[in-house]
């Protein structure tokens, strides 16, 4: 645990837990939260960049942006693969744009990307 996440109020003052999982499954397309976005000062995403890679997470600021991107690379046998998606936030609701794979420096389009849980802190 990271110490700015460590509070125990939230924006508003109001008490939260230190993480509150407002998501939690395994899935490759925009999916809901069960609580709006903005009530946290801090999102994290736990996610596979693709199904045979390890878990990686990524941490947003929603008074910032509404926006996240999330990308990893990999080489294998000298062969580049970056993996790239964007995630929109709107309440509830998060969808996923942008997902492709960049393979040697040729972009492919791809749903390879899995969120795993998101996390309000």
């Amino acid at each position: 645990l990271n110490a700015f996440m460590a509070k125990l109020l939230n924006s508003k003052g109001e008490k939260i837990l230190l993480g509150t999982v407002l998501f939690d499954g395994d899935t490759t397309s925009n999916f809901t939260l069960n609580d709006d976005y903005s009530n946290y000062d801090y999102i994290e995403v736990v996610w596979r960049p693709h199904s045979t890679l390890g878990q990686c997470s990524d941490r947003m600021i929603p008074s910032k942006d509404s926006k996240m991107h999330l990308e990893r690379a990999q080489a294998i046998n000298g062969v580049t693969t970056v993996y790239r998606c964007q995630l929109a936030f709107s309440g509830k609701n998060v969808s996923l744009s942008g997902r492709t794979q960049v393979i040697n420096g040729n972009a492919v389009d791809a749903v390879e990307e899995h969120i795993l849980r998101v996390i309000g802190y």
